[in-house]
């Protein structure tokens, strides 16, 4: 078996099929690779050279985004819009590389599970600081859309003050929703 971005490619497949074993390849990226390495779309996994192996690996690690860097890229995108819409729309590189970075540890942890992200987004005490910290702009959807998102994780403990500040964004969100 050819070894590629960390995942053993079948030697029985045509190298078209064989790369869409690796995650983040499918039918039209495969194609571009064994085009820009010059392999005939007949040519099977186990006719491979070595050095047509390493043109594989070289090729993908250049150009593409597979497997583990493209599940932690797909997490932190996740977990940035879960921020925006809870939190703040605005987010900053340094909320990027802690907290959201944070987010997305969890929620690659749990097996790509939402209720962690959002158990420990609700517990967090920045959450609690952003929504004093920042000009507030919340209107009944907001809110309905927080309870409902809650409403599904019945089992979720959260932050002690939560109902105090949705309380509180709720008679923010009723004079100016």
């Amino acid at each position: 078996m050819a070894r590629i971005a960390g995942v053993n490619i079948p030697t029985n497949k045509r190298v078209l099929i064989g790369l869409q074993y690796i995650h983040g390849i499918g039918s039209s990226k495969a194609r571009e690779i064994v085009t820009k390495v010059g392999i005939p779309d007949e040519r099977r996994v186990s006719q491979l050279t070595d050095q047509e192996v390493l043109q594989i690996r070289e090729v993908i690690d250049r150009d593409y985004l597979v497997e583990g860097d493209l599940r932690r890229e797909t997490a932190m995108n996740i977990c940035r819009r879960i921020y925006r819409h809870f939190v703040y729309h605005n987010i900053t590189g340094d909320i990027d590389t802690t907290i959201v970075s944070d987010l997305a540890d969890t929620f690659t942890s749990s097996g790509f599970k939402i209720q962690p992200v959002l158990e420990e987004l609700f517990q967090s005490q920045h959450f609690y600081d952003a929504a004093a910290g920042v000009a507030i702009d919340v209107d009944r959807r907001s809110l309905a859309s927080a309870r409902r998102t809650l409403a599904k994780f019945p089992n979720a403990t959260v932050h002690p003050l939560y109902d105090g500040v949705i309380d509180t964004l709720g008679s923010v969100g009723a004079t100016f929703g």
